[in-house]
């Protein structure tokens, strides 16, 4: 009868404690729902791990190189909202995967070349990846994604203002490129016509003469020259005979001193002397030196210009020469100066024709206010791109300004010292209102309530918090001053009140309630904020009191830091409009404001244009062939003038050598003469010889001394008329110098003739084709518009330069699909167990035999119940892999966990039904029940904490669901971890074999 109460007693209380597991846990799960719910609400106090992989590569512009991946990873730090690191990407996989991480962003390693192509007209959109993984939490897998969207979109935001901005550069360089227009070129071309193609085609006349003169200068030097050579030649043949007849004379005094010959032999030789030497040799020297004489006087006179044969005038003669070629190269000199001085006439009369051609062209009465608006304009397809960049311009200043809550600070009841952090002024405030033009301004007036909801839910919470309760004391009586300090340094204490009266006295003896004023100074983000803890001083004793309620100091520093947070969205939203205020607004004094853009558009841009056109047509009229012409016939003429003086010495010099020449040769025929009129008076005074031998033996040595003084000045002679020659040919190369450089000359005057003439017809025929003037505007993002149409691609990349791909580590889908299967199993191996652990089977059908001692152990049902395992396990594996479609290659591995959780199962359940009963049955069924509960299917798993999350993490079904999940996302369940099932099944083997617990004969003894 005890046994049956006593076991009666324990069923209840078995079924009691089930009932109240039960109960808990579903009662613990609700909690937590609802917990979840008033969580995501304020999601804002929730931060996300976040992993960033910066893959981007330097890209080089130019002479800079940009890494705009960089740029944005640093940007992106400095938000506080969540929880940033900057990895590889294998860390931030690894992270991914092991749950480190909430979200992982992916940067690609052209992020910079892409964004960078906005000129091409295909311009591809690059991609920012990001994979989330929420271990199945569908709120935190929400959370994640939807902050990878508002990381790409405010991507996207910060590249369209960075375009907007490039887009302003641009237009601003792009004035500088702006080309003349066709009515002032058509008066720039006319007077190119009039004022230098004329002067540069005359240019080319000046060269002829001057050409003519010193070719005819280097044909007389040439005649000059091979006169002076033959005179050398006839020199020295006389030299020769003067040689030889000086010896034949002395080798006949001789004889006639030695009394050698006879006076007939004596009187034939010198008979026959006077007629082969005096006769013949004599006359023909005195007639060639005549001739000779005669041909170098007139050379030099047809060189010097001048018909006078008087040798006097020679070096006065050369001298004039020397001046005309002087005059000459002054006329080619001051030529060249009037061009200069024509092109520098041509340049003023540029400008002023260029400023009253755009003057003309823009209707404008003042022509140096030609503003950059107005060229725009100028331009049909200008239009519209100006009005939506201004509309787009208004719309951005528009979205900064509503974003503040007010214009008047006063609406917003701040303390003095949160003021301080506010920049916007009242200027600000009538700036705004001014540039509104009367539209209607709508302010952020959702952040203005909260701001009043934060600031009201923080001084109730504060009020609740700093309600300080001091009990009685029965030592200290009557009143005493009372003062309360911060033992927190974020805390600080601005007023009290002694049970509701601000008093600084109070009564120890009794009751007393104190409340504190503090103000929190700590850093809002800080999720570690301590308790306020205050020293309270009554009389000369201190108590250092707190408020021990956690939840009221939760709520509190919850209230404070929604307050703090929401207050720094107002401070940041007026700083930010009050930057704005100030860098785009200017204003002048008695004027209304201008916003920086007006102005850019307002400002003049004529100069920059006159200059413009004016270098266009310089360079038109001034091509490289064109001043190289010039510049070699200016270096021509810099070699004549530099040469002239040298050339003036060297004609003075041959004038000389001339005329010393004129008189050696002179007193050479007087000399010859004097000798043949002495041989002609011996000749016929030969019948006398006889009478006269004294006499003719001493004009004989008289003439052999005259003789040899003949040849000595004959070898003068020669030598002088060496040098003339060599003189002469030192003429002839200065000469043919000069020849040359005046021929280069004029093959340069002729070349700049041609290409002055070429110049003109190239501009008429671009005057012809040129209706209008070419806009350089149209390099800037020239592919955007094809004849008219827009480029839908580079405008969708304008609007959109960033796209997003987002994948997840998990999908929340794929945790619902092996539910069903895993209870499938659950409810088989239950069943099995349940069988073979109450019905005894195995053990009715021994105790017909006689058995040893080894199968008195549970060895029969153990390997009945491990075959049963293996069919169960690989039946529901080959039907659930087909049913839920597993990769064939993940197939065997999927049959492996499937069996060994198979085994685990039915050997677990069985030990435990065998040995406990009804407690194993109702273990067996908590262990269903908490599965259901907190399955990935359900989605409860996102908030489960404290037991429940330990329930799940030792649950076998809990366990289960979470491998076979991972195979829908190519992730196979690990080794070590398929050991270390296989070493709990193996466990629970043995200890079926071994271990029976029989509670039942112990409660009979």
């Amino acid at each position: 009868m005890k046994r049956n109460n006593f076991r009666i007693l324990w069923y209840i209380i078995a079924v009691a404690l089930f009932l109240v597991a039960i109960a808990g846990l579903n009662l613990k799960l609700q909690g937590d729902h609802a917990k979840e719910n008033k969580t995501t609400q304020s999601a804002t106090n929730t931060k996300l791990n976040i992993a960033l992989v910066n893959e981007d590569q330097n890209v080089s512009n130019g002479k800079e190189s940009y890494n705009l991946g960089a740029s944005y990873i640093k940007s992106i730090e400095r938000d506080n909202s969540q929880n940033w690191s900057v990895v590889s990407r294998g860390t931030a996989q690894n992270g991914l995967n092991k749950g480190d991480y909430q979200l992982m962003v992916i940067i690609p390693n052209n992020f910079s070349q892409k964004l960078l192509d906005v000129n091409k007209a295909n311009a591809e959109q690059t991609t920012i990846s990001y994979k989330v993984n929420a271990k199945g939490n569908l709120a935190l897998e929400k959370k994640a994604t939807e902050k990878g969207k508002d990381i790409v979109s405010e991507l996207n935001s910060h590249l369209v203002n960075m375009y907007m901005a490039s887009i302003l550069s641009n237009l601003y360089t792009a004035q500088e490129n702006v080309q003349a227009m066709v009515n002032v070129q058509s008066g720039n071309i006319s007077n190119y016509q009039k004022n230098l193609l004329d002067s540069a085609t005359n240019f080319q006349n000046i060269f002829p003469a001057l050409v003519n003169q010193s070719s005819s200068s280097i044909t007389a030097n040439e005649s000059l020259k091979k006169s002076l050579e033959a005179s050398d030649n006839m020199f020295n043949d006389l030299v020769t005979t003067q040689t030889n007849t000086g010896k034949d004379l002395s080798r006949l005094i001789e004889q006639r001193h030695q009394d050698s010959i006879s006076y007939e032999a004596f009187s034939a030789s010198l008979l026959e002397m006077n007629n082969e030497l005096l006769e013949k040799q004599l006359s023909d020297i005195i007639t060639q030196a005549q001739k000779d004489q005669e041909t170098l006087s007139s050379q030099l006179n047809s060189i010097m210009g001048d018909d006078n044969d008087n040798d006097h005038n020679h070096k006065e003669n050369s001298s004039a020469y020397l001046n005309v070629a002087r005059q000459k190269i002054q006329e080619l000199s001051e030529a060249l100066k009037s061009q200069d001085n024509v092109a520098k006439d041509q340049s003023e009369q540029l400008d002023k024709i260029v400023r009253e051609g755009l003057a003309s062209y823009f209707a404008k009465n003042n022509k140096d206010n030609i503003t950059l608006l107005e060229l725009l304009k100028s331009h049909s397809t200008n239009e519209k791109t100006l009005k939506d960049f201004k509309a787009k311009v208004a719309d951005f200043t528009n979205s900064l300004i509503s974003s503040i809550p007010s214009l008047n600070l006063s609406e917003l009841h701040l303390t003095q010292e949160e003021e301080k952090a506010i920049q916007f002024t009242s200027s600000d405030s009538e700036i705004i209102k001014k540039v509104s033009n009367e539209r209607t301004l709508y302010l952020n007036t959702n952040l203005l309530n909260r701001l009043f909801e934060a600031r009201k839910n923080r001084d109730e919470a504060k009020n609740k918090v700093n309600q300080l309760k001091l009990p009685s004391s029965s030592t200290r009586t009557g009143e005493q001053i009372v003062s309360v300090e911060s033992n927190n340094p974020d805390y600080r204490v601005d007023t009290w009140t002694v049970n509701g009266k601000q008093t600084r006295t109070l009564d120890p003896s009794q009751n007393n309630n104190i409340i504190i004023n503090s103000s929190y100074q700590g850093e809002s983000s800080n999720s570690s904020i301590t308790k306020p803890s205050y020293t309270i001083t009554i009389g000369n004793h201190k108590q250092i009191v707190q408020n021990d309620d956690g939840k009221t100091q939760r709520s509190y520093l919850e209230a404070e830091a929604t307050y703090q947070r929401t207050l720094q969205e107002v401070i940041d939203a007026y700083n930010t409009t009050h930057g704005l205020v100030a860098k785009y607004y200017i204003i002048s004094d008695g004027e209304e404001p201008q916003n920086l853009f007006d102005q850019f558009l307002n400002q003049s841009v004529n100069d920059t244009m006159v200059d413009l056109v004016k270098n266009g047509i310089t360079k038109y009229l001034m091509d490289e062939n064109t001043a190289d012409a010039q510049q070699k016939v200016k270096d021509v003429m810099e070699e004549v003038e530099n040469s002239q003086d040298e050339l003036a010495d060297q004609m003075a010099k041959v004038t000389e050598t001339n005329v010393r020449l004129t008189d050696a040769i002179k007193k050479q025929l007087e000399t010859l003469q004097s000798i043949n009129m002495k041989v002609q008076n011996i000749t016929q005074d030969q019948s006398k010889v006889n009478d006269s031998q004294k006499t003719t033996d001493q004009q004989l040595s008289d003439l052999k001394n005259q003789l040899d003084g003949l040849m000595t000045s004959a070898a003068g002679v020669k030598d002088m008329s060496k040098s003339n020659s060599q003189e002469a040919d030192q003429v002839n190369q200065i000469f043919t110098s000069f020849n040359k450089d005046v021929q280069d000359a004029k093959n340069s005057g002729n070349k700049l003739s041609t290409d002055a003439t070429d110049l003109m017809a190239n501009f008429q025929k671009e005057l012809a084709n040129n209706g209008d003037f070419v806009a350089s505007f149209s390099k800037v993002f020239n592919t955007a518009y094809k004849n008219g149409v827009p480029n839908d691609i580079l405008l969708n990349f304008l609007s959109r330069p960033v796209a997003e791909s987002a994948s997840a580590v998990r999908a929340t889908e794929n945790t619902y699909r092996p539910f069903t299967w895993i209870l499938l199993l659950e409810v088989v191996s239950l069943f099995t167990a349940y069988i073979f652990a109450t019905q005894n089977l195995i053990k009715k059908l021994t105790d017909r035999y006689n058995v040893n001692r080894w199968l008195q152990t549970d060895f029969l049902n153990v390997i009945v119940i491990s075959g049963l395992s293996l069919v169960i396990g690989l039946a529901l594996g080959v039907i659930s892999s087909r049913s839920l479609h597993v990769m064939p290659e993940y197939v065997p591995s999927w049959f492996l966990v499937m069996t060994l959780f198979s085994f685990l199962l039915i050997h677990s359940q069985y030990f435990f039904v065998k040995n406990f009963k009804a407690v194993g049955m109702g273990l067996a069924l908590f262990m269903i029940i908490s599965f259901v509960y907190l399955s990935n299917a359900v989605g409860t798993v996102a908030t489960v904490s404290g037991l429940p999350k330990l329930l799940k993490a030792i649950n076998p079904l809990s366990i289960l669901e979470n491998q076979l999940s991972s195979y829908f996302d190519n992730v196979t369940t690990g080794f070590i971890f398929l050991i270390l099932v296989l070493l709990v099944d193996v466990a629970f083997i043995i200890m079926n074999i071994f271990i029976t617990l029989n509670f039942e004969a112990k409660v009979k003894e």
